[in-house]
């Protein structure tokens, strides 16, 4: 997201997500809705799934560190292991480094 501005309508867009984060609410703001697209964009990229459910999913992500835990994956039945696998990397990549800290990844 380097070199673009962004909109207030696009920050709007992304009020519902800023309701169930668990980062500080220090780190609000434009860097969070950059590391939710970037995020979005790669997992767009592995499956393709309506953006109410994709966000769904990456609520879920949010809440277990960038893992997709056992008693959720029901609500995504129709993804295969791999592209779990995937979708958490790419969850990992978009969100390293937030406030210098990492995400975990798999042992």
């Amino acid at each position: 997201m380097v070199g673009r501005e962004v909109c207030a309508h696009e920050v709007a867009d992304h009020a519902s997500i800023l309701s169930w984060h668990p980062f500080p609410v220090e780190y609000f703001g434009i860097a969070f809705v950059g590391h939710y697209d970037q995020a979005r964009s790669a997992i767009k990229n592995i499956v393709d799934m309506p953006d109410r459910k994709l966000d769904r999913l990456i609520q879920f992500l949010h809440q277990n560190q960038g893992i997709l835990s056992k008693t959720k994956r029901h609500f995504f039945d129709e993804l295969h292991d791999a592209e779990i696998a995937g979708i958490e990397a790419a969850y990992r990549q978009a969100f390293s480094g937030v406030r210098g800290e990492t995400v975990p990844t798999e042992s």
